[in-house]
């Protein structure tokens, strides 16, 4: 989650944008909910995502060095009715 932690330092204000395919977003969503890579597609642990399908994360700043991702969006297919 580095990578992600990198990119937050340089934007700091605002919204990032992350559009990806269903895989990679699949597995991001999977770390950001504390599951590991070689579990992400377990179906038990997590969630396969629909085609266009929005997901809003949160990161929120801790004490320690490292923050810590909310997903507060999983899967809103809402904007397809």
């Amino acid at each position: 989650m580095r990578a992600m932690e990198d990119i937050i330092k340089v934007h700091d204000q605002g919204n990032i944008l992350i559009i990806s395919h269903g895989h990679t977003l699949r597995l991001l969503l999977s770390l950001f909910n504390g599951i590991s890579w070689q579990e992400h597609r377990d179906e038990g642990k997590s969630q396969s995502l629909l085609n266009t399908a929005i997901n809003i994360v949160r990161y929120q700043q801790t004490n320690d060095s490292d923050g810590k991702f909310f997903v507060d969006v999983l899967n809103d297919a809402g904007h397809l009715n």
